[in-house]
C-alpha cells in the first residue's frame, strides 16, 4: 500500500500490456477489517509494519475476501512479514471457491520477531484440503513438504496446491 511503489506498480503493468488483468489494490489484508500504519523507507524499498523506520504511512486493512468477492482467482502470492496466516483466514470464503495455488513466504526471522508460531498458515492451509511443496532451483515445484519443521531456518517460498490438483501432494 505505498503509494509510491503502487504507482511505479501500476506504471510497469501498464507498460508489459497487463492492464487489462491486473488490478493494483493499495491497502494491507489481513483477517479483519481496519487501519494499520507501515514504515516506507525514502528508497521505496520494502515498507514494512514491523521495521518502524522511513516515514509512517496510514492504510487500509481489507481481507481477501472482501477484495475480491466474486473474482476467479488461480494463484494467489502473500509476502505478509510474518502474517501469512491472517490473509489467509481472511479469505477463507475466496480460497474455498477458486481453489487457488497459494504462494508465501515464510521467514522464521519475521516470525520469531512477531512472536507468531511458525505453523500458522500452514495449519489454516491444512485445514483447507492444502498440501505443500517448496520452489526447486529451475523455479518449478521441488522437494514436498508436510510443515515447517521441514523447511531451513531462512526466507523460503512454499507453494500451497489443493490435495486433488495432484501436484504436490503429501
Amino acid at each position: 500500500p505505498n503509494p509510491r511503489v503502487a504507482t511505479k506498480l501500476r506504471e510497469n503493468v501498464a507498460i508489459n500490456g497487463f492492464a487489462d488483468r491486473v488490478t493494483v489494490h493499495e491497502c494491507a489484508l489481513g483477517a479483519s477489517e481496519g487501519r494499520a500504519t507501515i514504515y516506507a523507507p525514502p528508497d521505496d524499498g520494502q515498507a514494512s509494519l514491523v521495521t518502524r523506520s522511513g516515514h509512517p504511512i496510514d492504510v487500509p486493512i481489507r481481507t481477501l475476501d472482501t477484495e475480491l468477492m466474486g473474482e476467479k482467482i488461480n494463484l494467489i502470492k502473500i509476502d505478509a512479514e510474518g502474517v501469512e496466516d491472517l490473509v489467509l483466514k481472511g479469505g477463507v470464503r475466496l480460497i474455498s471457491e477458486n481453489k487457488p495455488t497459494i504462494a508465501f513466504e515464510y521467514s522464521p526471522y519475521l516470525l520469531f520477531l512477531r512472536g507468531r508460531d511458525y505453523d500458522r498458515a500452514f495449519t489454516v492451509l491444512r485445514g483447507m484440503g492444502y498440501c505443500f511443496a517448496l520452489t526447486g532451483s529451475d523455479g518449478c515445484l521441488g522437494r514436498r513438504i508436510k510443515s515447517y519443521k521441514d523447511l531451513e531456518p531462512r526466507v523460503t517460498m512454499v507453494i500451497a496446491q489443493p490435495k486433488d490438483k495432484g501436484v504436490a501432494t503429501e
